[in-house]
């Protein structure tokens, strides 16, 4: 039987997996903070006030994330599992409107071709079996960039990293969670 998930379901799914109080402190405060500078952004009157909405929250995230980027236990929904010739790219909803993933495409950078998952890695075959909508447990480690963001983010335009931001992870375990 072909699952099907609309984006009323999807939200749905978020919201069963994932209730602030079922959050990891870690992860909770992460997404805290993103929707804290998005609501900051949102409230500036002009382009200078955005930028230092931007440049706070890039702050806050280095001093969140200052000694260590691995993210351990971490709650998502799988949003996307996308292949080509380098790997798999996995993109999970981790609450708000945050975002992890993997690279969906193989790069020029070393750093991104190595969030990609490789073929015959037992990483491969568990998110062979999900599909979208699925809720997981994951482990990994984000990536650093230059400030202002402070964390990678992947998103094309400067509204979305801030409303919807996606933070480059490479993944060190995922496990569906049971009732999945």
């Amino acid at each position: 039987m072909k699952k099907i998930v609309t984006p009323l379901l999807l939200s749905s799914l978020l919201v069963g997996c994932g209730s602030s109080a079922d959050y990891p402190d870690a992860q909770q405060g992460l997404i805290d903070l993103v929707e804290k500078y998005h609501e900051q952004y949102n409230d500036a009157d002009n382009a200078i006030m955005r930028d230092r909405a931007i440049e706070s929250r890039g702050d806050a995230l280095c001093d969140y994330f200052s000694e260590d980027l691995d993210v351990v236990g971490w709650k998502g929904v799988v949003s996307s599992i996308t292949t080509n010739e380098s790997g798999a790219g996995l993109a999970l909803s981790i609450g708000g409107d945050v975002s992890v993933k993997t690279a969906s495409s193989s790069g020029s950078s070393r750093a991104v071709n190595s969030t990609l998952i490789q073929e015959g890695d037992a990483m491969y075959e568990m998110i062979a079996s999900l599909g979208r909508g699925d809720q997981v447990t994951f482990s990994g480690t984000l990536f650093r960039d230059d400030h202002p963001e402070c964390l990678f983010e992947w998103s094309l335009t400067e509204y979305g990293g801030v409303s919807r931001p996606e933070f480059m992870i490479r993944f060190s375990s995922i496990e569906p969670d049971q009732g999945s």
